[in-house]
C-alpha cells in the first residue's frame, strides 16, 4: 500500500464546493455553508510554504496560497466588490451626464429662440397691433407700482444718508448720494425685478397655457409663425418701455429724496439739493442708467417666453414655468448688473 503524499493531504483538505467554484473561473461569492465546510485543518505537520504554492497552482490557478489555508477566494470576493463599485460609479457618471445634458440643452433652445426673436426684428410682418398692446400692458401698467417703489427707495436712501453723513458734517452731500445711487444701481435693477415679478410671470403663463391647450400648435398648422406673433412683439415692448419705467422711478426717487431732506429733516435747502443731485450726474452715469434696463428688458421677455413656450404638464406645468421664469429672470438681471458694472467702472 503506497504511502499517501503531501500533495493528496492538501487536495482532501479542499472542499468540493470551493474546487467547484475555482474551476468555474466564476467570482460568485461562497455562502456560508460553503464557507464553514471549506475551511481548512491544518494537518501534523504543517504543510510548509513551499508545498502550500505548489498545491495551489496545481488545484487551480486562482487558489492562491490564502485561499488554501482559508478555504475562502479571496480574489474572487475583491473582485466581485470592485465591479460593483465600478458599476455604481458609471450610474453616478450617467446621472451627471443627464443632468448636464438637459440644462445645455434648455440653454440651446433658449438661445435658438432668442436668434428667431431677434430675426423677426427685421422680416415681415411685425404686427404693430400687438407691439402697441404690449407696450400699453407692460409700460402703462406697471407705471403705479414703480412710482411707489421709487418714491419710497429715495425717501428711505435720504433718510439713512442723512443720519450717515450728519456724523461727518457731510449732510449737504445727500443729494449727489441719492441721485448716484438711484441712477446707477437701484432704479435700473428694482424696476427691473419689479416687471420681471409682474411681466415676465404673466408671459410665462399666458404663452404656457397657450401651449398646454395646443393654441399655439394651431397657429403652426395655420401657418403663422408662433415666435414672430408672440414673441417678438413682448421683445420690443419690453425693451423700450423698461428705460421709460426706469427714468420714471429715477425722477421720483430724487422727488421722494427731496421731501424728507428739505421739509422732513431740513437738513440742506431745496436749491442746494437740486444743485448737488445734478451736478453729481456724469455721462457716464446716464449711460449705465440707460443700457441696463434695455438690456434688463430683453432678458425679461425672452426669459418670460421660453418658459412659456416650453411648458408642459397642463395647469400645474403652468405653475412651474411661471414660477421659473420669475426666478431666472432676476437671477440674470443681478448677474448682469454686475458684468455691467465691472465693464463700466474701468473705463
Amino acid at each position: 500500500m503506497e504511502a499517501s503524499s503531501p500533495y493528496d493531504s492538501a487536495a482532501a483538505i479542499v472542499s468540493a464546493p470551493v474546487i467547484t467554484q475555482l474551476a468555474s473561473n466564476q467570482p460568485a461569492l461562497p455562502n456560508s455553508r460553503d464557507i464553514s465546510a471549506a475551511t481548512i485543518k491544518i494537518p501534523d505537520p504543517i504543510m510548509d510554504p513551499a508545498t502550500i504554492m505548489v498545491e495551489s497552482k496545481r488545484l487551480s490557478p486562482r487558489l492562491s496560497p490564502v485561499a488554501l489555508l482559508t478555504g475562502v477566494d479571496w480574489a474572487g470576493m475583491i473582485a466581485m466588490l470592485t465591479s460593483v463599485h465600478e458599476r455604481e460609479g458609471s450610474q453616478g457618471s450617467y446621472g451627471l451626464v443627464n443632468f448636464l445634458k438637459t440644462w445645455i440643452g434648455s440653454f440651446q433652445e433658449f438661445l435658438l429662440l432668442s436668434g428667431r426673436a431677434f430675426t423677426n426684428l427685421v422680416r415681415s410682418p411685425h404686427y404693430s397691433d400687438d407691439i402697441y398692446l404690449q407696450m400699453d400692458i407692460i409700460g402703462i401698467g406697471s407705471v403705479p407700482v414703480v412710482l411707489l417703489t421709487g418714491f419710497f427707495t429715495g425717501g428711505i436712501l435720504a433718510l439713512q444718508m442723512a443720519r450717515a453723513l450728519n456724523q461727518y458734517g457731510a449732510s449737504n452731500q445727500v443729494g449727489t448720494i441719492v441721485s448716484l445711487t438711484l441712477v446707477r444701481e437701484l432704479g435700473p435693477v428694482l424696476t427691473a425685478i419689479l416687471v420681471a415679478g409682474r411681466n415676465a410671470s404673466g408671459m410665462a403663463s399666458e404663452l404656457g397655457s397657450m401651449k398646454v391647450t395646443e393654441q399655439i400648435d394651431a397657429m403652426r398648422a395655420l401657418g403663422t409663425d408662433p415666435v414672430q406673433k408672440l414673441v417678438t412683439p413682448r421683445l420690443i415692448a419690453t425693451a423700450l418701455m423698461l428705460p421709460c419705467l426706469t427714468a420714471i422711478s429715477d425722477t421720483v426717487g430724487l422727488v421722494g429724496a427731496y421731501l424728507v431732506s428739505v421739509p422732513l429733516l431740513r437738513i440742506i435747502s431745496g436749491s442746494e439739493y437740486w444743485t448737488s443731485s445734478w451736478q453729481a450726474l456724469q455721462l457716464n452715469d446716464l449711460t449705465q442708467g440707460l443700457i441696463k434696463p434695455f438690456l434688463f428688458g430683453i432678458l425679461i421677455a425672452l426669459i418670460g417666453c421660453f418658459y412659456g413656450m416650453q411648458t408642459t404638464g397642463g395647469t400645474q406645468g403652468v405653475g412651474r414655468a411661471t414660477t421659473s421664469a420669475v426666478v431666472s429672470a432676476s437671477i440674470w438681471i443681478i448677474a448682469v448688473t454686475f458684468l455691467i458694472d465691472k465693464i463700466f467702472v474701468g473705463l
